[in-house]
């Protein structure tokens, strides 16, 4: 799957747009007048579909919530933290497809499938892939691997969902300050053998 970086939203198809929309309406319309059932029928069903999917998409991330944090702000290099982050749904209205990307700097090796980001060269990108029912929260960890010291902020985070059938997505996009902080690694000065001119 690619990142948001590399795949826009997608267009929904021109049967459902607006001019689409109100053709397939006035089909509908002149259908009904002369009673030609099968047309009216099917010219019925189509707008009903995109002006469904057009509002479900409008609404379809409206008071979700995303919110993350490590467990440990501070590590040492070869250390391991995790990130936990907690999505939830608090509306009668489910999203059968939501894709979570996190935009994690590079120096933290995320233990998860990742593509590195075109703008920012320094941080990768990772997705997981969900659906949230009404009224659920869920709730993950994902493992960061301290390889190199130094202070990383976390980046951007954005969600895509969309309608039930695919045709119209939504994104958001949210931005949070969280700092990780990496101190060198502690060595015994036994194991470095300086030279002992003055002991």
């Amino acid at each position: 799957m690619d990142s948001p970086e590399s795949r826009a939203l997608a267009a929904p198809p021109w049967l459902f747009e607006r001019q689409g929309l109100f053709i397939l309406g006035l089909v509908a319309a002149v259908a009904a007048t002369f009673l030609v059932v099968d047309v009216a029928f099917l010219a019925g069903c189509l707008l009903v579909l995109g002006v469904l999917g057009r509002l479900w998409a409008a609404v379809s991330l409206t008071r979700v919530s995303f919110a993350r944090k490590t467990l440990q702000a501070r590590a040492f290099c070869g250390d391991d933290i995790q990130l936990e982050a907690v999505l939830s749904n608090p509306r009668p209205l489910p999203l059968p497809w939501l894709e979570v990307w996190e935009l994690l700097p590079a120096g933290l090796h995320p233990d998860e499938i990742r593509e590195r980001s075109y703008v920012k060269p320094a941080f990768v990108w990772v997705q997981r892939g969900m659906s949230l029912w009404p009224y659920q929260r869920l709730r993950w960890r994902r493992t960061l691997h301290c390889r190199s010291r130094g202070v990383f902020r976390l980046g951007q985070v954005r969600l895509r969902t969309g309608d039930p059938f695919g045709f119209f997505e939504r994104e958001r996009s949210l931005q949070d300050q969280v700092d990780v902080l990496i101190y060198p690694r502690v060595v015994r000065l036994r194991r470095v053998d300086l030279p002992l001119h003055h002991p």
